[in-house]
């Protein structure tokens, strides 16, 4: 069994790993859209678009038996974060 319990873990720290690569990735594309928002003058929070991110990760979490509730929550934190940093960026642009 501990055999067992040493290649489950690591597969949890691979695994660990493949998340924390795309969530670079993806604040890579986000810090990039944050910038054009700011240059293009638009508003760094895009209630449509972060609607549809909801919509799409609920339902992504049904179909993939996951706790809807908590993968929003996840996502939601994720957003926010992105959100600060594109409100940062305008007020950059600003001064």
């Amino acid at each position: 069994m501990t055999h067992r319990l040493t290649k489950l873990r690591a597969s949890i720290d691979e695994i660990d790993e493949s998340l924390i690569r795309l969530l670079a990735e993806r604040f890579l594309v986000t810090r990039e859209v944050g910038r054009l928002k700011a240059d293009l003058g638009l508003e760094p929070i895009d209630a449509d678009r972060e609607a549809q991110i909801e919509q799409k990760a609920r339902r992504l979490a049904l179909d993939n038996d996951l706790d809807a509730d908590l993968v929003i929550e996840v996502l939601r934190s994720i957003i926010d974060r992105v959100v600060a940093e594109h409100q940062s960026l305008t007020k950059a642009s600003d001064k």
